[in-house]
């Protein structure tokens, strides 16, 4: 996903995680292990997943931190969703139509449009708000 992710979505294990090893790598875990528990090992061998899943840098970081230790890893739903909702939103701005934003995101036109309906009622409101 292009969108960054809003921090304020993330359940604090995910805001904890992106401390150590960064946003981008904690959305590539996520990806690979959300929903699941992540044994991190106390010794990172060059062949071991979490090189391939969030390359060996953060790997190595990760392992610094929490090797040894077990995570439950969170899907991270609400934050992803966010970060779904602006890729579309910009989308639609950006001249995308709706059908093609259903097809690509497997969502229906109507939806697109209710969420862009939202968008728009959110602009409005904090414009009401200067005045």
């Amino acid at each position: 996903m292009n969108t960054p992710i809003d921090t304020d979505y993330l359940p604090t294990v995910a805001r904890e995680i992106a401390a150590v090893i960064g946003m981008a790598a904690t959305c590539d875990l996520i990806a690979a292990r959300g929903g699941t528990r992540l044994y991190v090992p106390a010794q990172l061998t060059p062949e071991h997943a979490l090189n391939r899943e969030i390359g060996a840098e953060a790997a190595a970081k990760l392992v610094e931190i929490y090797g040894g230790d077990t995570l439950d890893m969170p899907r991270a739903h609400a934050a992803t969703r966010a970060a779904l909702h602006r890729t579309i939103v910009a989308r639609y701005i950006d001249g995308a139509s709706a059908a093609q934003l259903a097809r690509d995101y497997g969502v229906t036109e109507r939806w697109v449009y209710a969420l862009a309906a939202r968008r728009r009622e959110a602009l409005a409101s904090r414009q009401d708000s200067l005045f």
